[in-house]
C-alpha cells in the first residue's frame, strides 16, 4: 500500500492505495469524478481519461507512475533552480 496526497479541484485528499491502482478509477470509484472516461483498452490511446493538472496526466496510469512522473519533475525544476 502507498499513501499518496494529491490536490483535487483545489482540495487536498490523502489516499492509501495500491501501487498499480488506477488513477481513473480512484477519480470515478472513490471521489465519484465521473468525468473523466474509460473509453480505450486502459492505454490511453484515445485521451478520454485525460485528467489535468499542473502537467497533463493519464488516468490509465497507475498511482506509482503518477507519483514517480511528479518526483522526477520536481527533480528537474531543483536542477533548474540550482
Amino acid at each position: 500500500m502507498k499513501k499518496v496526497v494529491m490536490k483535487i479541484n483545489g482540495k487536498l485528499h490523502q489516499f492509501v492505495v495500491e501501487p498499480d491502482r488506477v488513477l481513473l478509477d480512484l477519480l470515478r470509484e472513490d471521489m465519484l469524478l465521473t468525468g473523466a472516461k474509460q473509453s480505450c483498452d486502459r492505454k490511453g490511446q484515445c485521451g478520454a481519461c485525460t485528467a489535468v493538472s499542473y502537467t497533463h496526466l493519464r488516468a490509465h496510469e497507475t498511482v506509482l507512475d503518477l507519483v514517480c512522473r511528479l518526483l522526477l519533475e520536481k527533480k528537474k525544476k531543483k536542477r533548474k533552480k540550482g
